[in-house]
This record gives C-alpha cells, structure tokens and sequence, in this order.
C-alpha cells in the first residue's frame, strides 16, 4: 500500500481569493452580525439604515449656511456608504451562484494581479499594527483597489 505523507497543499484560486476578500469586506462592514446565517438580511437593514439617514439628512442641505454644508456632505457621505455596500453584498450574491468555479476564475483572471495585491494585503494586515485612527484610511484604500474589480464581477 502507498500512503500519503504529510498534508497536500490546495492551491489557492482566484475565487477562493475573490470570496475571501468579498466575506472580509461584509465582516468590516457589519460587524453585528457574525453568523451567516442571515447575512443578507443583516445587509439590507443596513442599507435601509443608510438610505433613511440620507434621505433625512438630504432634505435639511437647502440653505447656504454652515449646518447645510454639514448636511450635504454626511448626505454624500451616507450614499457613498450604501453604494459600497451594495457592492460588496453583489459581488456576494454573485459568488454564491451556480455557475462552475472555472467559469470565475476564467472571468477574474485578467483582474488576477489586483486580486492578489489585495488577499496579500488582507493576510498581512494582521502584521501591520494599524492604530484606530489609520484603520478607516486602510480598509478605504482596500476597497477602492479592489471595487472595479468587483464592478467587472457584478453584471
């Protein structure tokens, strides 16, 4: 008989490493909820969140006056928050289709370079330390990277 010695590494493909990346973000973003079970309706409460607190803060940003400004910028703020997060829960859903692995990795090898720059970067963030006030700044610099990828991902 022949036996297997130690363990066979699995190589790592870009879809392990797009849903690694994907499931990162959603964890960054709604930290409340740490089981799966229910994710998506964790997301869209979120969302709904987001669209009230805009819609709220939009219809006070009419005048010329200081507290208008403030409006309109948290306003711009609060859309940002959900456009990306809507984003990052498409690509989600998007991943979790039935459509073959091979089919992923064919569409996302042109963007492989930025994948791996991306899960790289995630896998050594642990090293790196960050203070409370550079971590926003981090993980905004994660998703602007890794966002255009995700838009070429979701139809």
């Amino acid at each position: 008989m022949f036996f297997r010695s130690g363990t066979a590494q699995q190589k790592v493909d870009l879809y392990d490493k797009i849903t690694f990346i994907v499931k990162t973000l959603l964890q960054k973003e709604l930290p409340e909820h740490r089981a799966q079970h229910h994710l998506l309706y964790t997301a869209n409460t979120q969302l709904a969140h987001y669209r009230e607190l805009a819609e709220t803060h939009r219809k006070q940003a009419f005048s010329q006056s200081a507290l208008s400004y403030f409006h309109q910028q948290t306003y711009e703020q609060l859309l940002k928050k959900h456009n990306q997060l809507q984003l990052i829960i498409d690509a989600y859903m998007e991943l979790h289709l039935d459509i073959p692995r091979d089919l992923y990795n064919h569409r996302l090898r042109l963007d492989d370079q930025n994948i791996e720059l991306v899960y790289d970067e995630l896998h050594r963030m642990k090293d790196y330390n960050l203070s409370q006030e550079h971590e926003p700044s981090f993980w905004q610099a994660i998703k602007e990277q890794i966002f255009p990828t995700f838009a070429k991902l979701v139809p």
